[in-house]
């Protein structure tokens, strides 16, 4: 993180930079339009009366945005007003402008009010199209003028793609609603994110006639795609940001204070811009070079079969972790790989009263980082056999019980506890721990009430062998 602006209220907006004037803009739900240094600094803000849920975008010097209230608004760079036009319902998607300027935009609300709108360079409307049920991201602009669009309407939720004059030409159905941007790359294909009724979001990538080249299902997926010039995308889900190439493979995340709701903006020198539920704005490199190191590797001997990893992560650009192990003087081999922001690992199927070493590193599209330092852990023995042979004897003094055993024949056995229960099935009660004699006597008990023992044998490791049977008695009178 190189620097964070905090606003009064969270911010859910994509932010804009303005190349020529080294200036970031943003909206907030405080209201407000802020326009930002490159450094973080405030330059000016101006108040369009309600919540901004939705991204500026500026084009030939004009800054581009609307309020919740269906406001749009044109501004100068220095933050006075062009001009502005209500539009009837809600606006939550963002404008975009046309390669003949006009701008387009989409407005949420009944069958009265929601439509997609080209509006012209001087604030009038060139052109609506009435939609049934609502428009809730903003529109892709292709390379022939056409705008692709996601409405849901009575057949469904669908991507349309309009020509310049507003009449449509085709539409794709997606399995749910298509809430972010929808964005086309440098090699014209066409990028749109829908939420699932499942709780996922899938990505599409659809060619300018209409048909599917792929689909990726990721998580939720909360903000619109940006799309770079060698056609990596970058997207936020939940608290994390996902960098994925065109094939659809995440190549790196990195994770945030809250949920991210902005989308991203890429800046000329492959810097990545977004906002987070946090009310802060963060700056991040695209991950041009390979990840930091994990470091504080450590292994965790549960069992004479299984060792558990942990470390820490060094790295906010790591697609994820490759991990490697040996045994005695032998080369490290790859075990396994694990996903980004994963920092445990447990090896299973081990050889009993081995020692492992284990070293980790985290990797990108760039390459893998250096090495963690190693770390070792000697698997523990096989488990020891349960206690048997046990008798109840009832010896006929002070109301007892003697309860004996035979102790397994096994160096790595260490102590036996003793659990008493009134009722068969039940361990019930902690008679005694740390018995290393092969009887006890069990006394003050009540005559004629039948009492239930449970054995476990526990080795030097502290593991637990339960005996597969309960053994009962009881006191005569």
């Amino acid at each position: 993180q190189l620097w964070a602006y905090e606003t009064l209220k969270s911010i859910v907006s994509s932010p804009v930079i303005d190349p020529d004037n080294d200036t970031i803009y943003v909206g907030s739900r405080d209201g407000y339009l802020y326009s930002l240094t490159i450094d973080g600094n405030l330059r000016w803000k101006y108040y369009i009366g309600d919540s901004v849920e939705s991204s500026p975008i500026i084009h030939n010097g004009i800054i581009y945005i609307i309020s919740v209230s269906g406001e749009l608004y044109a501004f100068l760079t220095n933050g006075n007003v062009k001009w502005s036009i209500r539009l009837k319902g809600q606006g939550f998607s963002s404008p975009v402008v046309g390669l003949d300027g006009s701008v387009y935009i989409g407005v949420n609300g009944n069958e009265e009010n929601s439509a997609i709108y080209a509006i012209s360079e001087i604030g009038k409307i060139r052109w609506k199209y009435p939609v049934t049920y609502g428009i809730r991201a903003a529109a892709g602009v292709g390379y022939d003028n056409s705008i692709y669009i996601g409405i849901k309407d009575k057949n469904g939720d669908n991507l349309y793609a309009f020509s310049e004059a507003g009449v449509p030409k085709w539409k794709y159905a997606t399995s749910g609603w298509i809430n972010q941007s929808v964005m086309v790359g440098p090699d014209g294909g066409i990028y749109a994110v829908s939420n699932e009724p499942t709780g996922t979001s899938k990505i599409y990538r659809i060619n300018d006639n209409g048909q599917s080249d792929w689909h990726h299902q990721i998580g939720w997926i909360y903000s619109a795609p940006s799309i770079d010039s060698s056609g990596i995308m970058y997207v936020g889900g939940d608290s994390t940001i996902y960098a994925i190439n065109k094939d659809g493979e995440i190549i790196w995340a990195y994770t945030a204070g809250s949920r991210i709701a902005s989308s991203p903006t890429i800046s000329t020198d492959r810097m990545v811009y977004f906002g987070c539920m946090d009310g802060k704005m963060y700056a991040l490199e695209c991950g041009s070079s390979p990840p930091d190191a994990p470091e504080h590797l450590n292994a965790r001997v549960c069992s004479s079969k299984t060792v558990e990893l942990s470390w820490i992560d060094n790295s906010n650009n790591e697609t994820g972790f490759v991990i490697e192990r040996k045994t005695g003087e032998g080369e490290f081999n790859v075990v396994t790989d694990v996903p980004v922001n994963i920092i445990k690992f447990t090896d299973t199927n081990l050889l009993a009263v081995t020692k492992y070493e284990y070293r980790v590193a985290s990797y990108n599209q760039k390459g893998e980082s250096a090495y963690s330092d190693t770390c070792s852990g000697k698997t523990f023995s096989e488990p020891i056999e349960e206690i048997k042979a046990v008798q109840i004897i009832d010896i006929g003094a002070s109301n007892s019980l003697q309860i004996r055993w035979k102790k397994p024949d096994d160096s790595n056995f260490s102590h036996v506890r003793l659990y008493r229960s009134i009722i068969p099935g039940e361990i019930g009660s902690l008679v005694r721990n740390n018995i290393t004699t092969d009887y006890i006597i069990d006394e003050n008990l009540v005559p004629n009430l039948r009492y239930y023992y449970t054995l476990k044998a526990v080795d030097r490791h502290g593991i637990e062998v339960l005996s597969t049977r309960q053994y009962s008695g009881a006191v005569r009178k």
